[in-house]
């Protein structure tokens, strides 16, 4: 069996900081069972520098517990980055999906970094390419 799908509803852009605080503060443990710090900076980081972000706060949480992947960055001189990718769906009906990547700066201990959505096809296929896999969702399928 592998991964479940990654169902996240869109969160009314109003009430990012409370849904943040609710679900992500003061940390969330990922699908390895490894403590990712958050604080509010990260808060004003993902969602006030990047408005897109504010109705999807929940792709967040799901995409840390719920990965596809989770890879090394592939640029060496940031190779302490963990980026985490996933495929988002709005329902479990739905048979389109938004990608969605979640950065961890892992040194010496694990703090959200960033969390974002890709421009383009490119920059998935890139780190899929030439990132080191940590860990996927088929390592654990039975």
């Amino acid at each position: 069996m592998g991964k479940s799908k990654s169902i996240a509803a869109f969160n009314n852009p109003d009430d990012a900081l409370e849904v943040f605080r609710e679900k992500l503060l003061p940390f969330v443990i990922d699908v390895r069972g490894k403590h990712i710090d958050v604080d509010l900076g990260d808060y004003a980081h993902i969602c006030l520098d990047h408005p897109e972000m504010r109705p999807r706060v929940l792709w967040i949480e799901e995409t840390l517990k719920n990965p596809e992947e989770i890879r090394k960055h592939p640029d060496a001189s940031k190779s302490f980055r963990e980026i985490y990718l996933n495929r988002i769906y709005k329902n479990e009906s739905d048979v389109e999906s938004a990608w969605h990547i979640v950065v961890v700066d892992a040194r010496p201990f694990s703090k959200l970094w960033t969390s974002f959505i890709p421009a383009n096809l490119d920059y998935i296929n890139t780190i899929q390419k030439q990132g080191k896999l940590i860990w996927s969702n088929k390592m654990n399928a039975k």
